[in-house]
């Protein structure tokens, strides 16, 4: 694999064989991005919602699975939907040390069309989980390392909220890490799914009771569950209701 990505950047026209096609697909993205191949130019982004319901709903899981793993060098990270990282838990402190050098750390961003093939940014291009390992990264600061990542998605409108990925060093990598990272993303799934079950239910029981107290118009307004009764219906023409949603 080395050798195929030398040949790949001395002549991105070269035919590259011996390499899985995820990978093979994410370097070809990554060098019409123009990232580099010697250096990580990183991005920070202060913006992050730190408490959001992706957090809240992981955090249970990634710490079972870092008890579990804790006598593993292993580091779980947790980013949202564009790559950004959320959380990082490291289950050995050098492992944690020597992710802080390349900037796997909450705040920074792990694009693919910013530091190349990972095992976060490609789970994002590609849709689908992935092990990424040693030359396999497109950046040759992120080669001492294998990832595996995977999507989390939303069970109810089946949108990508973010990825989970485990890292460790290369000579530490194992295909189980791959399964891992899958299972624990689906326990991270079904945790938004009830989730949104006990938020929608407590939207629907708070707009029940006021309601039943007020002759006013009354709207409730969810992620995915959207309720009104009479008097904001007369009030409402299908383009103001859409408005106002929208709005809220």
């Amino acid at each position: 694999i080395a050798v195929a990505r030398a040949a790949f950047l001395n002549s991105a026209d070269a035919r590259i064989e011996g390499v899985p096609d995820i990978v093979a697909a994410s370097w070809q993205r990554s060098a019409s991005a123009g990232v580099g191949n010697k250096d990580l130019a990183m991005h920070h982004y202060g913006d992050l919602d730190f408490a959001s319901r992706l957090v809240r709903c992981a955090q249970p899981v990634i710490a079972r699975l870092s008890e579990e793993t804790s006598d593993l060098a292993l580091s779980i990270a947790l980013t949202d939907s564009r790559a950004r990282v959320l959380t990082r838990t490291d289950t050995s402190r050098t492992i944690g040390m020597l992710l802080d050098n390349v900037s796997l750390s909450s705040g920074f961003g792990y694009a693919e069309q910013e530091v190349g093939t990972n095992g976060i940014g490609t789970v994002l291009e590609s849709g689908a989980s992935v092990h990424i390992e040693g030359p396999e990264h497109f950046v040759e600061p992120l080669q001492p390392f294998a990832c595996a990542g995977a999507p989390i998605r939303d069970p109810v409108t089946g949108r990508v909220e973010g990825v989970l990925d485990v890292s460790c060093l290369a000579e530490h990598s194992s295909p189980l890490m791959h399964s891992l990272v899958r299972s624990a993303a689906k326990q991270i799934e079904h945790g938004l799914l009830v989730d949104r079950s006990q938020c929608q239910q407590a939207l629907f029981d708070t707009y029940l009771r006021t309601d039943a107290r007020t002759r006013d118009p009354v709207i409730a307004v969810g992620d995915s569950l959207v309720m009104m009764n009479a008097q904001a219906q007369g009030l409402l023409g299908p383009e103001d209701q859409a408005a106002l949603q929208e709005h809220i």
